[in-house]
């Protein structure tokens, strides 16, 4: 997980930072902090498709943790980008059920960003 933290935050080399943190995932696929560093270092390169790939099977195994309404947050806003809007819909509302009060606003404000088309540029040209 360290060379995942210097590649993302000292060298600025996010592929090669996602690469480390993958590697770690291999030894701890349980740890639920490495899995949304990676999707939420995917979702900052736009790669979507990666993103939502790995927030899927960060609630595999994190869905019961405290912070697994953030997981299905940012599970929205992947599959938004994926042109996916049912689905960003789906999971932005188990999110909403999830997420502490203080949160909710903030989910509350994706729905409605989700209920919005998706920008023309931003779908993927083949799924």
């Amino acid at each position: 997980m360290i060379l995942g933290d210097v590649r993302a935050n000292i060298d600025q080399d996010i592929p090669e930072a996602v690469q480390a943190y993958q590697k770690a995932l291999e030894i701890a696929p349980e740890n639920c902090t490495v899995h949304q560093v990676v999707s939420s270092l995917q979702i900052q390169e736009g790669n979507w498709v990666d993103a939502a790939d790995e927030l899927e099977t960060a609630l595999d195994y994190c869905a019961a943790t405290s912070n697994s309404w953030d997981l299905y947050r940012m599970l929205a806003v992947a599959y938004y980008y994926q042109g996916r809007t049912g689905e960003a819909l789906g999971v932005a509302d188990q999110a909403l059920q999830l997420a502490p009060e203080d949160q909710q606003q903030v989910v509350e404000q994706l729905i409605a960003a989700i209920q919005q088309p998706v920008p023309v540029e931003q779908v993927p040209s083949e799924p």
